[in-house]
């Protein structure tokens, strides 16, 4: 009996694999309502299985919550986020790794909430724990510098973004990123707001508005309906048009 129960246990795994393997595809794919039932099944699985704050099952938390955020549920998406980011905590402790990324998901989700005081609180939890674990040049600890950066920007502290940036963009640049370009740009985007101080809160206000219909868009179309891309272009003219003048 109980080899028969091993083998039905090995047939569930086999399943539980392809399937989030098949979810994954359909992601890339773009096709996040076939993927989300797939993910729901197997957190099921790990759940039952593994235990609720095993890494396999935070890690398939985590995609669902990405093919949430996708769907368009951007609320239900950061409540899975929160809840991945508090048992890494536990588990794993506060600068691990995984527990970082997690964190950086999470201000991703609270910025495009259009909750830039949130964000950066996040982005400082990740850049003060990244030089410990990380190292100071490290591409992970330059690039939570660029974040936490641009969210200063944002929100009318142009000089606390310029002091970030100005590290971030150097290192980044000679590591070869492919974010070095956007990092030179946002340095830029903060000396011109600290050259016209007004600007910047200005800016903040605007951009926490544009970021909010963006999210409020693609909950009720889609991430490529027509409304959302012109919220994305009308964010994309202010920043063009803040860096210009």
């Amino acid at each position: 009996p109980s080899r028969g129960l091993g083998d039905v246990y090995k047939r569930q795994a086999n399943a539980v694999v392809a399937r989030q393997a098949l979810a994954g595809s359909l992601i890339r794919l773009k096709r996040h309502a076939e993927a989300r039932p797939l993910l729901e099944a197997v957190l099921a699985f790990r759940t039952e299985r593994h235990g609720a704050e095993h890494e396999r099952t935070l890690n398939t938390r985590s995609s669902l919550a990405i093919c949430m955020k996708k769907m368009g549920d951007a609320e239900g998406a950061t409540r899975e986020e929160e809840a991945v980011l508090a048992a890494r905590t536990r588990t794993l402790g506060p600068t691990h790794d995984s527990t970082l990324k997690s964190r950086s998901n999470l201000a991703v989700s609270y910025g495009e909430a259009g909750d830039l005081e949130r964000k950066a609180r996040e982005y400082e939890a990740v850049l003060e724990a990244s030089p410990a674990t990380l190292g100071p040049r490290h591409v992970k600890t330059l690039l939570a510098q660029a974040n936490l950066g641009n969210v200063k920007r944002r929100l009318g502290d142009a000089a606390g973004a310029v002091a970030l940036l100005r590290v971030a963009a150097p290192g980044l640049e000679a590591a070869g990123h492919y974010h070095a370009a956007w990092v030179r740009g946002e340095l830029g985007r903060a000396r011109a707001a600290l050259r016209d101080p007004g600007r910047g809160p200005r800016h903040a206000v605007l951009a926490g508005h544009q970021s909010r219909a963006q999210s409020a868009a693609r909950r009720t179309f889609s991430e490529r309906s027509p409304e959302s891309i012109a919220c994305h272009r009308c964010m994309s003219h202010t920043a063009m048009s803040y860096v210009m003048g």
